[in-house]
């Protein structure tokens, strides 16, 4: 499969901008759709110029007036991350139970089992609200709603462990800390490239399928802390 590349400016990891997290959301939420990626990242540009409007150069003030006037902001885009956010963090959680419980608990850690966990996970007890209903099988579909985030698979369960760790839902990761989140993911797209998991034919993620760094992007590595297993 063809490596996608996310478009992380040089020195984005020293000092990243609200456009540099906007690059990082557009390809967690959109990895299928580069229009709505480019919308996204124009309304993060725009947030980002806005804070510092006085400091703009002429240029960068020209493309700021221009962004303005013809492209959307965060706030009107918001709904339709929303709605996507739903379908990356599941399939954050399952890459991310995936490759711990084949260390801690292989028994458990059949790509169905964790399926079926999740969609029971997912349903509300009758009379109350929220809850989304899906079924395993809808989760292992390629025309589903799921399989699109594949290639990110790595990034929302980044986003997922940091959650776990610290009770922090801040999406993607709290200000500063790009490297840290973007080595987190890495970490964990390794163990996925290398990690089988029940009787299945291929890794948890096959190698070449997640979403890239630019070679100018060098993060730290970071570990995860896994208990021994009993």
């Amino acid at each position: 499969m063809t490596e996608i590349v996310m478009e992380l400016e040089p020195g984005c990891l020293d000092r990243a901008s609200r456009a540099d997290v906007a690059v990082v959301e557009a390809m967690m939420h959109w990895p299928d759709d580069i229009d709505a990626r480019l919308a996204w990242r124009t309304a993060g540009f725009i947030e980002d110029c806005r804070d510092a409007i006085d400091e703009l150069p002429v240029d960068l003030l020209r493309t700021y007036a221009h962004a303005v006037t013809t492209s959307p902001r965060l706030v009107e885009l918001q709904p339709a991350a929303g709605e996507r956010h739903v379908f990356g963090s599941m399939v954050g959680r399952l890459t991310l139970e995936a490759v711990v419980l084949a260390k801690l608990d292989p028994e458990n850690a059949g790509i169905m089992k964790l399926r079926r966990r999740l969609a029971d996970d997912m349903k509300v007890p009758p009379g109350e609200s929220g809850g989304y209903q899906i079924e395993p099988q809808t989760m292992a579909n390629r025309n589903g709603p799921l399989y699109k985030f594949r290639p990110v698979a790595h990034l929302w369960a980044a986003w997922f462990q940091q959650w776990n760790i610290t009770g922090d839902k801040t999406f993607p990761y709290r200000m500063p800390g790009l490297g840290r989140f973007l080595g987190l993911a890495e970490t964990i797209r390794e163990m996925a490239e290398q990690t089988r998991t029940g009787h299945t034919p291929h890794a948890v993620m096959r190698p070449g399928e997640a979403v890239g760094l630019p070679d100018h992007v060098t993060v730290p590595r970071v570990s995860i802390n896994l208990p021994s297993p009993d």
